[in-house]
C-alpha cells in the first residue's frame, strides 16, 4: 500500500495492488464546484491508461461522501453560469460512467445531490450502514436535475422509486437504499472500505479487456439517452436560473428556513 498519489487539488489516488482507491477531498463536504467537475473529469483518461490498475473504489476522505453542489457558488451564478455547470456536470459524469474499468463507490457518509449523482454513475453501490444516506434535495431548492440524473437514477432503480427520489427531495437511510435497489451492499462503517477494495480485487481477477467491453455494451444505450436529454436539461435551466423560485430555494437554505413557493 502507498501514501497515495495527489491528482489535482481534490483527488488522491492510492494503489492496492490491482485496485486503485480514488478519494474524493474538498473540505468541507465535498461539494461539486466548476474545479471539482472538471478534475473528475480530468482524472478518468491516466486511470483509464494505467495499466497496474483494473479496478477502482472511489470514496472520500472527509465524513460525508459529498453534499453535491456547491450552494453558495451556485446563488451568485447568473444563466450562463447555470449552463456551463449543466455542461460540465454532464461531461464529468459520462466521463466517470465511460471509464472502462469497474468502479465501486464506497459511500462512506452522506451523498446528496451531485454526490449521490457520484454514486450513480459508478457501477457499484456500497454504503455505511450508519453514516451512509442518500438523497436528491433540489426539488426543494427550486434546482432541476441535471447531468443525465434522470435517465441514470430510472435505469438504477424502477420508474415509480425514481419519480418519488426527484421529486419528494428525501435522504433515504442505507437500509432503505438497499431495499429499492439504489445501492448494492451495505456494510459497517469500520468495514466499509476494506469490503469494498476487497471486492474490487476480487474483480480484478476477471479479464480487463472483457470487463471493459462488457460495461461499455451495458452503458451505450444510457450514454445515448444522457446526449438525447442533454437539450431539454438546457431548457430547464433556462427556465429556472435566475427566477424567483431558484431565488426562493436558495435563500431559505441561507437563512435556514423552509422555502415559501408561489403556483406555478
Amino acid at each position: 500500500m502507498d501514501s497515495g498519489e495527489r491528482l489535482g487539488r481534490y483527488f488522491t489516488l492510492e494503489k492496492r495492488d490491482r485496485c486503485g482507491i480514488l478519494y474524493m477531498d474538498r473540505p468541507p463536504v465535498n461539494s461539486l464546484d466548476i474545479e471539482f467537475l472538471q478534475e473528475l473529469a480530468k482524472i478518468v483518461d491516466p486511470i483509464s491508461a494505467d495499466a497496474a490498475i483494473s479496478a477502482v473504489v472511489l470514496t472520500s476522505r472527509l465524513k460525508v461522501f459529498s453534499a453535491g453542489l456547491d450552494l453558495k457558488m451556485a446563488s451568485q451564478m447568473d444563466l450562463k453560469g447555470w449552463t456551463r455547470y449543466a455542461l460540465e456536470l454532464n461531461h464529468s459524469f459520462n466521463q466517470l460512467m465511460n471509464l472502462p474499468k469497474p468502479v465501486i463507490a464506497a459511500i462512506n457518509g452522506p451523498a446528496l445531490g451531485g454526490g449521490m449523482l457520484i454514486a450513480l454513475f459508478s457501477d457499484f453501490r456500497f454504503v455505511a450502514e450508519e453514516k451512509g444516506k442518500m438523497g436528491l434535495p433540489e426539488a426543494n431548492l427550486g434546482i432541476p436535475l441535471l447531468g443525465g440524473s434522470t435517465q441514470c437514477l430510472a435505469r438504477v432503480v424502477n420508474r415509480g422509486w425514481a419519480i418519488e427520489i426527484a421529486l419528494s427531495g428525501n435522504t433515504y437511510s442505507s437500509q432503505e437504499a438497499l431495499s429499492i435497489g439504489l445501492v448494492h451492499r451495505v456494510f459497517k462503517d469500520e468495514e466499509l472500505l476494506e469490503r469494498s477494495v476487497a471486492f474490487a480485487q476480487e474483480l480484478t481477477e476477471r479479464g480487463p479487456i472483457a470487463l471493459g467491453m462488457i460495461k461499455r455494451c451495458i452503458n451505450e444505450g444510457l450514454r445515448k439517452e444522457i446526449e438525447g436529454i442533454l437539450p431539454l436539461e438546457l431548457y430547464a435551466v433556462e427556465k429556472t436560473a435566475e427566477g424567483e423560485e431558484m431565488k426562493e430555494g436558495f435563500s431559505s437554505f441561507l437563512e435556514k428556513r423552509r422555502p415559501v413557493y408561489k403556483g406555478g
